[in-house]
């Protein structure tokens, strides 16, 4: 990761996803995404498209007009299976879905990355501090040491209304990736700060394996 994306972590995931898995040798062959070369050097063929929303995700503006919603099969199922996890553990939950790759992969403008259909860029869960969940915003929160954030960063910098970060959605998601039966989740990049704060969580949950399985990738 550059050093644009290591600013960002303080505001939205950075996710790394491999394939770990076969069809049964009964399924009828199908189209399958092609992921070549790196993150950082690479192209995309076959490409999976994410929708523009579904159980447990959407892709709010200025990302859905970006249209950088194509990735592997896996990652996109991932994305999907995690949302929906999310969802039916707390409902209400929104997960917001940044960036991942075009249709045909490459550079794309703002990331060093994003060129092989294997990462994408998620927006933490938010909450008020009655703890409603909250839908994600047209940019990036910036999350203060406190759990909450008055202004965003990314794309544009304002002010807004005060948002807490929502620990049991965002662990929730976080161990869902991790645990995942079809994919392997190489790496998780997030802030220092906040990685504190979902491993506490994990361990307050209470979940070994997913505990162990979350600081296997976390980042």
């Amino acid at each position: 990761m550059g050093s644009r994306s290591r600013r960002l972590s303080s505001s939205s995931w950075a996710l790394v996803a491999c394939a770990c898995f076969a069809l049964p040798l009964s399924a009828k062959p199908t189209p399958a995404s092609v992921s070549c070369g790196s993150a950082n050097r690479g192209g995309l063929g076959n490409a999976a498209e994410l929708a523009l929303e579904g159980h447990g995700w959407v892709i709010p503006s200025p990302w859905k007009e970006r249209d950088l919603r194509y990735g592997t099969d896996e990652l996109v199922g991932l994305i999907e299976r995690a949302a929906a996890t999310v969802d039916d553990k707390h409902p209400g939950a929104i997960l917001g879905v940044g960036d991942l790759s075009r249709d045909r992969g490459g550079a794309i403008t703002n990331h060093q990355s994003h060129q092989s259909g294997r990462d994408a860029d998620l927006i933490y869960y938010a909450m008020t501090e009655d703890g409603e969940s909250l839908e994600p915003l047209d940019a990036l929160p910036y999350w203060r040491r406190e759990g909450h954030a008055t202004f965003t960063r990314e794309p544009t910098k304002k002010r807004i209304s005060t948002r807490w970060f929502d620990r049991k959605r965002n662990w929730a998601l976080v161990a869902a990736m991790a645990t995942d039966s079809q994919v392997t989740v190489e790496r998780i990049f997030v802030s220092l700060r906040i990685h504190r704060w979902l491993i506490a969580e994990g361990e307050e949950a209470g979940d070994e394996d997913a505990l162990e399985a979350v600081k296997a990738v976390l980042r």
